[in-house]
């Protein structure tokens, strides 16, 4: 299945909040969806399935979602605050969402099994964790095994090792054929888990692509190096145009390659104890391309 989004445009009075946003999502690729606070991410996604009105359509293999005969087949849908039937346990709620999509039982018992809500399926969301309402809202968009998933912030209130668990399962859910998009304010963890990216800044679209060409194209290459000479490297590196920075008792090198730096090196006898390319993460890329942007600024503090 091949997702198309065209031309998603939605207005909140005077706000412009998605501004002509398109792009398309791959099967088997985990595609993020990043953005500041208030760019637009959570209304694209809504606006994606029909939870809000709006211009511009989303395209299913062609279809719009209203046209397929069992939508929840197509994708499931998990936003950061899911609301539960008030006083049914996890497995009930997820019993009665089964019946309106006309799902096996034995179904909820796989799905509260694949997001390690076994020993709490008798308890009521409200008794929940935060983490634990984010693996009941995977449960109930796993129910109908979707041919993609839509998560907005899935990670929020999670810890450390229930992230790793839910980047391996979605990087298999992805691996298995499907499409699985998801919005995080988490950089270094969607920079371990997405394939490709989506950046939305001010509701309109600044980058797509792959997660490795975004930040090679936007990030400036340099080498770290160092080495039980460094009065001597420093001179070498000097005399041959380039213009090391010391830093944490070895030399950064802007704009420079690691092999280039390294056979200079090697044909003047020099030791090294460290030598590295190094690039920007999609952390300093991601602010870079999007601070302009930002909704919320602080002032910087004065010092006394």
């Amino acid at each position: 299945m091949k997702v198309t989004v065209n031309n998603l445009d939605k207005k909140f009075g005077g706000l412009h909040a998605v501004n002509d946003v398109s792009f398309e999502l791959s099967p088997g690729k985990v595609t993020g969806y990043l953005g500041p606070n208030g760019s637009g991410k959570s209304t694209t996604m809504k606006l994606m399935v029909g939870l809000q009105k709006g211009e511009g359509t989303t395209l299913f293999d062609g279809q719009q979602l209203a046209q397929f005969e069992d939508p929840s087949k197509v994708i499931g849908v998990h936003f950061g605050s899911p609301s539960f039937y008030p006083g049914l346990s996890a497995e009930e709620h997820l019993h009665l969402l089964s019946k309106a999509m006309n799902i096996k039982p034995a179904r909820v018992d796989e799905v509260i099994d694949i997001v390690g809500l076994s020993s709490a399926k008798k308890k009521k969301p409200k008794q929940f964790s935060l983490g634990m309402v984010q693996r009941l809202g995977l449960a109930s968009a796993l129910l109908a095994e979707p041919h993609m998933l839509m998560l907005d912030e899935p990670a929020n209130g999670l810890d450390p090792q229930s992230i790793q668990w839910l980047r391996d399962f979605l990087k298999d859910y992805a691996k298995q054929g499907h499409i699985v998009f998801v919005s995080s304010h988490l950089l270094s963890e969607m920079q371990l888990l997405a394939d490709d990216l989506v950046i939305i800044a001010a509701g309109k679209i600044k980058a797509t692509g792959s997660m490795n060409e975004f930040i090679d194209k936007n990030s400036q290459k340099r080498v770290i190096v160092s080495s039980p000479k460094m009065t001597e490297l420093k001179a070498l590196l000097k005399r041959n145009g380039y213009d090391p920075k010391l830093e944490d008792s070895k030399f950064v090198i802007g704009g420079a390659d690691v092999l280039q730096v390294g056979t200079i090196c090697a044909k003047s006898n020099i030791v090294l104890t460290h030598l590295e390319q190094s690039k920007d993460s999609l952390e300093d890329v991601f602010l870079s391309l999007t601070s302009k942007d930002q909704q919320y600024r602080t002032k910087k503090v004065r010092k006394s």
